[in-house]
């Protein structure tokens, strides 16, 4: 897959935190440290399953805590279904 669309998973990641969590998320920034917690990420999950149909679990999202980690692993994880 191209950078061009990691980097827009990415960005759509970002803009899905921001939007649960009431506050900006850049691509870098790491959810917890803008207030998320076990339940948001729960939630995160959802969005991340129901937008790219990617098997995206809440362990993922404890190890992948920024939009570029998580976008690069819904890479991952399309590219082998």
């Amino acid at each position: 897959m191209s950078d061009d669309v990691r980097d827009a998973r990415a960005r759509q990641i970002a803009h899905d935190w921001s939007e649960l969590l009431g506050t900006s998320i850049g691509v870098d920034a790491d959810y917890r440290d803008a207030g998320g917690n076990s339940l948001a990420a729960l939630r995160m999950v959802g969005k991340i399953r129901e937008r790219f149909s990617a098997p995206i679990t809440i362990a993922d999202l404890v190890t992948h805590v920024t939009p570029n980690a998580v976008a690069a692993l819904v890479e991952e994880r399309l590219e082998r279904s």
